[in-house]
């Protein structure tokens, strides 16, 4: 944790003005999980606190929302907080859903909210902290940023958090996005053979197996076997679910356009 202390002119009630250039271009420049992890841990540190946790709901174009969690906290609990669905039961989640306002905390005084929750927070070491979202359509960024102890816990009431705050989930919403896109976005165009693009062009457009394979001159059995090799490439549960895959990826735009398939 960082030296600094409450009684530093620069840091009233906790809080310190933004002045820390280098750490936030580290973090802005970020485009993979680790460079983010080491940009929200230096962050963090200059600003006073223990842990950073970055985290994004994106639902564009697709049936259920791709979330992907960026933490200065051991592996294992990003996939215990995501394997048990913590977001569900969060209170920071669920005002940071609701509002751009910022959230700030102390978990021994928010306990009868959500018990498991706010238990897991200080087992890891998150005792008091303050969560800022950033809202677009159909994505939302959160970040927390959190400490053992400090002066939130002896305020009476919570401080106030500087205006200039405000950029930092947007900042981290730009580093998650950009790896959203890179790490968990499913795979480039050439990964798809031109049948299996061929029939998922037609499934898009409303055709059934058996329609889709009088129109390619197969058996629909294959046309079913491609539909599932694509599906499984995708990640998707459905033929509905790849189909809004592929249109967020841009294979429609590209590569059928390129096969000349335009019908």
């Amino acid at each position: 944790m960082s030296n600094a202390t409450s009684d530093d002119p620069t840091r009233p009630h906790g809080l310190p003005r933004l002045i820390v250039a280098p750490q936030i271009a580290e973090l802005a420049g970020c485009t993979t999980t680790r460079e983010m992890r080491d940009g929200l841990k230096k962050l963090a540190s200059a600003l006073g606190f223990d842990v950073a946790i970055a985290a994004i709901e994106d639902w564009r174009g697709f049936g259920s929302p791709i979330r992907h969690l960026v933490s200065t906290l051991p592996d294992a609990w990003s996939e215990m907080y995501l394997a048990r669905s913590l977001y569900r039961h969060s209170p920071v989640v669920q005002h940071c859903r609701a509002s751009t306002d910022a959230m700030v905390w102390v978990a021994q005084r928010r306990m009868h909210e959500a018990p498991e929750y706010w238990s897991t927070a200080l087992q890891h070491g998150m005792a008091e902290g303050v969560s800022l979202s950033s809202h677009r359509p159909q994505s939302l960024a959160l970040l927390t940023l959190a400490r053992r102890e400090g002066p939130f816990s002896a305020a009476a009431d919570p401080p106030a958090v500087p205006l200039e705050y405000s950029m930092l989930p947007r900042m981290a919403h730009d580093c998650l996005l950009k790896i959203v896109h890179a790490e968990r976005m499913p795979i480039a165009e050439h990964q798809f053979s031109d049948r299996e693009l061929e029939c998922l062009h037609w499934s898009a457009r409303g055709k059934t197996s058996a329609e889709t394979a009088q129109l390619l001159h197969l058996s629909e059995a294959t046309v079913n076997f491609h539909l599932q090799r694509v599906m499984a490439k995708l990640s998707a549960s459905n033929r509905q679910q790849a189909v809004a895959i592929a249109t967020a990826m841009g294979l429609f735009n590209d590569s059928l356009k390129r096969h000349g398939q335009q019908g």
